[in-house]
């Protein structure tokens, strides 16, 4: 079964029919972590880098920033079987969809949080297909762990 994941939301599988997706994905980033042994999965589609600047927002939507999303989704993915010694992890977006200059650029900040967050709970990024000016989508299938993206540019599904 699709199941999409919208802004500042996320899904976590083990069920073999499930399919997680995650569409238009710009300055955002789409972050997927599986598990090949477990065949456990998730995308986080989050869209700024830090909670501490719109506490607020942070409180009603954890999901919406890498620094409190990104520990939700490792939670949910370890609750469902999922290991961190066998994480595999693919990112996508942080793109300039809108011409940002350098000080205010959302995908930068978000790609340079997403580094933090993962050095923090010393896990590698394993693929990216991050920045330049495209918007993105990603589809993850949990019994097989393929992971496709097609952008703006090129609507065809490449599997990477």
């Amino acid at each position: 079964m699709e199941k999409n994941i919208r802004i500042a939301q996320m899904q976590v599988s083990k069920e073999k029919n499930d399919t997680l997706v995650a569409s238009g994905v710009g300055s955002g980033i789409g972050l997927a972590v599986y598990d090949p042994v477990s065949k456990v999965g998730g995308i986080l589609h989050f869209i700024l880098p830090d909670s501490t600047l719109e506490k607020g927002a942070a409180e009603k939507q954890p999901l919406m920033f890498a620094d409190t999303g990104i520990p939700e989704l490792l939670e949910a993915f370890s609750a469902l079987g999922g290991q961190k010694d066998r994480i595999k992890v693919l990112a996508i977006g942080g793109s300039e969809i809108m011409n940002q200059s350098e000080p205010h650029s959302i995908g930068k900040k978000n790609r340079t949080a997403l580094a933090k967050c993962l050095v923090a709970v010393d896990i590698d990024l394993d693929i990216e297909d991050m920045g330049g000016n495209v918007n993105r989508s990603l589809k993850l299938e949990i019994d097989t762990g393929d992971v496709f993206v097609k952008t703006s540019r090129n609507p065809q599904e490449v599997k990477i």
